[in-house]
């Protein structure tokens, strides 16, 4: 779970048609709490907001605990590493910062929401039906099976975020100069989820930052001016009307 989020089923069951299946079944957590290395690639779990804030699943790379856009570095939660001093917390409570590739996205996140990434692990996404995603994911994989290391996630993470602004979350790999070759045709593009939502929603409860779906129309936001507008003049010449009637049968 996620701050008491349960994990999202991607079939439903209602109907006798056998248990749940979630996308982190088949995954598998550390065999037991160690630190991460900056670097390292693992399956993270998260709350995203671009789904109506429903447990999801996306490939995370750790990254320094000082590096990172200014806003998430600055709402380190408990268990990160202490901007000065040893990081005196127990292995298994530290909160790790973590960028995911191709959602430009940066999150804090602890042991039990991080699963192990190799060879054999299966794309999840395209059990769960969303081929986009999965092609992207794939795309990752090969990148990851370079063994690129941390520089390469660092301005991987740089060019994204100036390509796509800090707030811009479009569903595509941005790769750094030079590295075009990694996946055929220099870049790889997914669904577009979103284009714009707020940075590091990790802390954004939903009832802070309700999302709307997808589909949803927001209306026009100058009808209710226009609406009041309308019966003030209307109020307006029905006056100055009553006013030249009573005055002329004065007369």
């Amino acid at each position: 779970m996620i701050s008491g989020v349960p994990d999202t089923p991607f079939n439903d069951t209602s109907n006798k048609m056998g248990p749940r299946t979630y996308l982190t079944t088949g995954l598998r957590h550390l065999n037991k709490p160690r630190a991460l290395e900056p670097g390292e690639t693992l399956i993270i779990r998260y709350k995203n907001s671009l789904r109506q804030y429903k447990s999801d699943v996306w490939i995370g790379v750790v990254l320094p605990d000082q590096f990172g856009p200014t806003r998430h570095i600055s709402r380190r939660p408990v268990g990160a590493q202490p901007t000065e001093g040893e990081w005196m917390t127990h292995l298994k409570d530290r909160m790790y910062s973590v960028y995911l590739p191709g959602r430009n996205m940066y999150k804090w996140v602890g042991l039990q929401d991080i699963f192990v990434l190799n060879e054999k692990t299966v794309n999840v996404l395209r059990r769960a039906g969303r081929e986009p995603d999965a092609k992207i994911w794939d795309d990752l994989m090969d990148i990851i099976r370079t063994e690129p290391g941390l520089d390469f996630w660092k301005n991987m993470s740089l060019q994204e975020l100036g390509a796509k602004g800090k707030r811009g979350k479009e569903l595509r790999l941005v790769l750094p100069s030079g590295h075009e070759d990694l996946i055929s045709g220099g870049e790889s593009h997914g669904d577009d989820e979103s284009e714009e939502e707020d940075e590091d929603d990790e802390y954004d409860a939903k009832d802070e930052h309700e999302e709307v779906p997808s589909n949803h129309v927001e209306p026009s936001t100058d009808v209710a001016p226009r609406y009041l507008m309308s019966k003030q003049l209307s109020g307006h010449f029905l006056t100055r009307v009553l006013h030249r009637v009573f005055s002329s049968g004065r007369h």
